[in-house]
């Protein structure tokens, strides 16, 4: 099955757990959300920024995006609110994944370091 939607080169994936979908974002930062049918629907309001990667928390209710400008944006996916911004990586962040209890996300980035943070709850 193709999902079609995006009008740019789609650079970043990541599942709900739950079998709700599949989220993707393109190379201007633009999020969708894919259902089940394969039908699409903006989850942020507007675009991310240059992306390059996606996490999505074990309970399906936070996303983490992060890309090129070394910064974690972190989202409800309910309804895309940003619930907080992440900064310390110099450059594009690489790499994202939450723990198994979603408290932590780690984080690798083009500054040749793996950061561990604490993650706010929604």
């Amino acid at each position: 099955r193709l999902l079609k939607g995006h009008t740019q080169r789609v650079c970043a994936l990541a599942f709900f757990p739950n079998d709700a979908g599949l989220v993707s974002a393109d190379k201007l930062g633009v999020v969708k959300r894919w259902d089940a049918a394969g039908q699409d629907k903006p989850l942020l309001p507007g675009p991310a920024g240059r992306l390059a990667c996606l996490a999505m928390s074990p309970d399906a209710q936070t996303l983490a995006a992060a890309g090129e400008e070394g910064r974690i944006h972190l989202h409800r996916t309910a309804d895309g609110q940003l619930l907080a911004t992440l900064k310390r990586h110099r450059g594009t962040i690489n790499a994202l994944s939450f723990s198994p209890d979603g408290r932590t996300l780690a984080t690798a980035g083009e500054d040749a370091l793996v950061k561990l943070w604490d993650v706010p709850r929604p």
